[in-house]
């Protein structure tokens, strides 16, 4: 397997397809003229064909003129050209679906790689439904219109060059009439350019906003059956497909008559060569089988150039996936830790120092002059209403979101000046609603690392609190969770979620609301996990119900973006404290 080049983001310039397509069927120079002789040599029965028949005429008329010898050879030599086309053919497709599917992979390669850099704003930003058209669907409209360059564009050039070279080679003044027609055949598609570009740009957004309401109706399923909601649903998606069909009707009625005006200028050009040859031949300039040869030439040119005009729709349809794809490709929202200090080590203390973060759609700051100081293997449980700024706190510690203003300081290192990628291989996050893919309990759980160990498994297995339902399954650590883990219960899934925390044997560990959405017995499970896990070890806590915090070195107190109170529990536990408030109301 060939590797990918990690420059293909560099040289994507959405703004000009062209170039950005030269640069994806970029190859080497022996590539190409291989790419080129197979396909004359394959297609050389069309290219002859008018010299053959013109030829079998001129012998046909004027019998005297040729030997018998003559006309066996030059039956013999079509027959070998017609004979040799499936091997040549092969070895042409052979070349050009290895350039197709080598752009199809390095762009799909590309957008992942820079889905993978971009930053969580971005994220959080973008629609995943949109995201996963492009990655599909565009990369799908690139690669086709690659196809259809390696074959109708080929086939074009190489058809009017050879055209033009046959008819001024025999007669100039038939070559000069050829020169001027074509450009004006060709002129055609740009009258049609603007309206089909701007049809092929509505549908292709119709289509994203389908893939991303298709999405959003599967997931909301069981909220909608819940309440009885499927015609309503059903009718949002009803109006999504409905304008999807007026863009895509829209579409193809431009496309339809761009079609047909394609093929009554082709005909109208043909019956233009036929008069013009045949007035020619009439007034005695060339014999009658010069018209056989001219006319023929011209059904090359007119196939060829059916063939392009026919796929102008995809050259369009393709451009304006390049485009889309740009969005991505070329976004500069990148989180940037190249060149950055590389963290080999992580003892786990973290420090905020008058850190302010606001989000750009958010009229105040979510987190306002917020200060910690955060030793190793200390426990911190983050308190406060929704909004209050816990959870931005969380994001700020992995390095998601950066501060305006302010500093983060890991181990005594300014954040800023770390390649935080490196710096999350030390950190575990367990969040609310764990994400857990359709294999097997064991690949959740080692997901990410290789070779790892029985036994480093079991010693996670067993800090998660997970050996006696393990017992019960007969496959143990074979058995497949289902897509999502819904084969799971929810504490059995965020007893996974802890494991595969654990066996990375993080130095820091972040636990956002883990148990807010469990039963008290799965709760209480969870939570002899939680406190095996983080013991020896830097904890966040972020937690709604107050009993979840009783680990808790020191409790931090939220609201409003600020700190409004920090302590032990029996510090904060007196009347008039914000503590004491939260505590009551949940009492």
């Amino acid at each position: 397997m060939n590797p990918l080049p990690p420059d293909i983001e560099l040289r994507y310039q959405a703004r000009r397809p062209w170039r950005t397509l030269a640069a994806l069927l970029d190859s080497p120079w022996h590539v190409n003229f291989r790419i080129i002789l197979y396909y004359i040599i394959k297609n050389s029965p069309a290219l002859l064909f008018p010299i053959f028949a013109a030829e079998v005429i001129r012998i046909a008329s004027a019998p005297e003129s040729a030997s018998p010898e003559w006309f066996a050879w030059i039956c013999l030599i079509f027959l070998l050209c017609i004979l040799q086309n499936p091997l040549s053919h092969y070895y042409f497709q052979l070349l050009t679906s290895g350039r197709v599917r080598s752009i199809e992979r390095r762009l799909r390669s590309a957008v992942a790689r820079q889905l993978q850099g971009l930053t969580m704003s971005y994220h959080t930003g973008s629609d995943p439904g949109r995201l996963q058209a492009k990655i599909l669907r565009d990369v799908e409209d690139i690669t086709q219109l690659a196809n259809q360059l390696y074959n109708s564009c080929l086939e074009t050039v190489i058809s009017l060059a050879w055209v033009l070279l046959v008819s001024f080679g025999s007669d100039p003044v038939v070559g000069l009439f050829f020169l001027v027609l074509i450009p004006l055949m060709i002129g055609l598609s740009h009258f049609f350019r603007a309206q089909m570009r701007k049809r092929n740009r509505d549908y292709r957004e119709g289509m994203e906003a389908l893939n991303s309401g298709v999405a959003e109706m599967i997931e909301l399923i069981p909220v909608t059956r819940a309440h009885g909601l499927e015609e309503r649903a059903l009718h949002q998606i009803e109006d999504r497909l409905g304008r999807v069909y007026e863009k895509g009707l829209k579409l193809d009625l431009v496309n339809g008559f761009f079609s047909s005006s394609s093929w009554v200028s082709m005909r109208t050009a043909h019956f233009a060569i036929l008069v013009f040859t045949g007035w020619l031949a009439y007034t005695g300039r060339f014999s009658f089988e010069k018209v056989v040869l001219y006319n023929g030439l011209f059904v090359i040119v007119m196939m060829s150039l059916f063939g392009i005009l026919n796929i102008f729709p995809m050259i369009t349809r393709g451009f304006d996936a390049i485009r889309s794809l740009g969005e991505v490709l070329e976004s500069t929202d990148l989180e940037q830790n190249q060149g950055k200090t590389t963290v080999e080590r992580v003892e786990g203390g973290v420090e905020f120092r008058q850190v302010t973060f606001q989000y750009a759609e958010k009229q105040a700051a979510a987190v306002h002059e917020f200060s910690l100081d955060v030793r190793p293997g200390e426990c911190i449980a983050f308190v406060g209403e929704s909004g209050a700024g816990k959870s931005t706190v969380m994001n700020l510690a992995l390095g998601f979101w950066r501060p305006q203003r302010g500093r983060i300081l890991l181990d005594g290192r300014d954040m800023a000046e770390l390649d935080m990628r490196t710096y999350r291989r030390f950190v575990a996050v367990v969040p609310q609603h764990t994400i857990l893919f359709s294999g097997t309990l064991r690949e959740n759980i080692t997901y990410g690392l290789e070779g790892v160990d029985g036994v480093r498994v079991a010693r996670a297995v067993e800090a998660a609190n997970l050996s006696g339902f393990l017992a019960g399954l007969p496959e143990g650590l074979e058995t497949r969770v289902g897509k999502n883990g819904l084969k799971l219960s929810g504490g059995q899934r965020q007893r996974v979620a802890i494991a595969r925390a654990l066996i990375r044997d993080p130095r820091l560990i972040i636990l956002d609301e883990a148990t807010s959405a469990l039963d008290v017995i799965s709760e209480k499970e969870v939570q002899t996990a939680i406190e095996a896990m983080a013991r020896g070890r830097t904890t966040f806590i972020v937690a709604h119900r107050l009993s979840t915090i009783r680990m808790a070195d020191r409790i931090v107190v939220m609201k409003g973006g600020r700190c409004v109170e920090a302590g032990t529990q029996e510090e904060l536990f007196r009347p008039g404290t914000e503590f004491h408030r939260l505590k009551s109301l949940q009492a």
